[in-house]
C-alpha cells in the first residue's frame, strides 16, 4: 500500500497517541505543528479507510481510528518501495542484502554494483 506524505503524518500521529482516536485529536496534533484546516485531515482519514489503512470504530461517536497495520509493516513497506525505485532489477539483492542471509556470492555482487556507482 502506497501512502502520501500526508497520509503517513496521519499515521504517525496515530502511532504516538496510542489509541483509537477521533479526527479531531488527530487535528489537534497536527495543527500544533504546522498550518493544517481540519477538512484536510477529515479527507486524508476519508481516504485512508477508504485505502484500508485505518479502521473505523464506528460504536463510538463521533467515529476513531486507529491504524491497520503496525509500525513495522508500514516502514517495511516503504523501504520495498524505495529500494525498487532506486535499484530497479537490483531490489531483490538489495532486499536479501538489507533483511535475509548473506552468501558470499550476494556480498561481491553489491561490491561490485557499488564500484559501478563510483
Amino acid at each position: 500500500m502506497k501512502l502520501k506524505e500526508s497520509e503517513l503524518e496521519v499515521l504517525r500521529v496515530l502511532y504516538e497517541l496510542d489509541r483509537p482516536s477521533t479526527t479531531r485529536d488527530i487535528f489537534d496534533v497536527i495543527v500544533k505543528e504546522r498550518a493544517i484546516n481540519q477538512t484536510t485531515v477529515n479527507t486524508v482519514v476519508s481516504g485512508m479507510v477508504k485505502k484500508g489503512a485505518l479502521e473505523v470504530i464506528e460504536e463510538r461517536r463521533p467515529s476513531t481510528y486507529v491504524p491497520k497495520k503496525s509500525v513495522r509493516q508500514i516502514y517495511d513497506a516503504h523501504l520495498k518501495q524505495a529500494a525498487a525505485r532506486l535499484f530497479g532489477k537490483q531490489k531483490g539483492l538489495v532486499m536479501k542484502l538489507l533483511f535475509g542471509k548473506q552468501k558470499p556470492a550476494d556480498i561481491e555482487e553489491a561490491k561490485k554494483l557499488l564500484e559501478e556507482m563510483d
